[in-house]
């Protein structure tokens, strides 16, 4: 258990994902910190516990009424000066609109601009208006003096807990969780044509949200029922959407001991992934992550589906992927680790 350097905070976090916001408020209210959270997790009486089942730590029912008692507005998610006096730290969660609309509510009081993944230049740009008045936390290296790119402070990357997920077996074909997948077709690798035809040939599986008129696609699942299907699974058939460095999906694969079966970079431009202010080849970490060998990454979809073939035939090496797998998981992602390198974040600011 993360023992905290510094005193218990009361921290103002803004969200932008539910499941990255879950994750944050867990090993934050873990820490003895309070946390108020302007997202999914704001209101217990809204809150429908779809994706992930919140603790009760994680609503401020005070804190919620004094919020629109204050003037605050959840629509435009500002906040009022008279309600910032109830903190001592705030976490803004990429979007630098979030700062600039209530840089002066906030006062002096530090702030965490984190970034996750989504970066341009335009919106670097904006960080560097005000990188003077925040410390920048990069969730990925890759983000660290990328071209255009304003400052880093620190990186400290995404964390899932170990227990959260079963002991791998395997057997029962391929995984991809993808939202959306139709939709975001122009920056999904493999595409859905090509996903659609490594799944003819290996027996993969679709799940998320908005995926309706794809062949083998199913809905959203319960977490439960998310680690039955990791666990049974033979790999993870990984969709990369750029222009991240990773998502989180795959740090949940490999943390559940999955073989994991990804685009190479060469593929990724080869489909038509535009290298430009928001893209470039060596911001794609996953192959970095899988260079351990906790999987593999393919350059054809000749080449997708024989490693697919091999992983599901040849028990001994998807065995030995799995391991490996779990074990670059714990070593780069333990939300242990993770919370720890919050915890000395913190306390160096406040």
């Amino acid at each position: 258990m993360l023992v905290s350097k510094g005193k218990k905070l009361n921290v103002l976090y803004f969200s932008c994902h539910e499941i990255l916001e879950y994750d944050d408020l867990r090993m934050l209210v873990d820490a003895g910190h309070n946390v108020f959270s302007i997202g999914s997790f704001m209101d217990k009486s809204s809150q429908t516990m779809d994706l992930r089942k919140a603790k009760e730590e994680f609503f401020q029912k005070n804190l919620f009424e004094e919020f629109h008692k204050t003037g605050c507005s959840l629509q435009f998610k500002t906040v009022t000066k008279e309600f910032c006096k109830n903190f001592d730290l705030v976490i803004i969660n990429h979007f630098p609109i979030l700062f600039t609309v209530n840089r002066d509510a906030f006062g002096d009081l530090p702030v965490i601009m984190r970034t996750i993944g989504q970066s341009t230049h335009l919106i670097e740009k904006e960080y560097s208006q005000f990188a003077d008045r925040v410390h920048i936390v990069r969730y990925s290296e890759t983000e660290r003096n990328a071209p255009g790119f304003s400052k880093t402070d620190s990186v400290i990357y995404f964390g899932k807990n170990p227990n959260d997920y079963l002991p791998w077996r395997g057997g029962s074909g391929g995984l991809s969780f993808h939202n959306g997948f139709a939709a975001r077709n122009s920056i999904s690798f493999p595409d859905v044509g090509t996903w659609q035809r490594i799944n003819e040939r290996t027996g993969s599986r679709l799940y998320g949200a908005w995926n309706d008129g794809i062949l083998n696609a199913g809905g959203v699942v319960s977490p439960e029922d998310m680690g039955t299907l990791m666990q049974e699974a033979s790999f993870y058939l990984y969709i990369y959407s750029r222009p991240p460095s990773y998502t989180l999906s795959v740090l949940e694969a490999m943390m559940a001991g999955l073989p994991i079966l990804a685009p190479s970079a060469q593929f990724v431009v080869q489909q038509g992934c535009a290298v430009d202010d928001a893209w470039f080849p060596a911001r794609y970490e996953v192959p970095t992550f899988l260079a351990e060998g906790g999987g593999a990454t393919y350059n054809t979809l000749d080449e997708a589906i024989e490693l697919a073939h091999t992983i599901q035939n040849d028990r001994t090496m998807a065995e030995r992927m799995s391991k490996s797998a779990r074990a670059t998981a714990m070593s780069r992602f333990d939300s242990e680790k993770i919370r720890q390198q919050w915890a000395d974040l913190i306390s160096s600011i406040c």
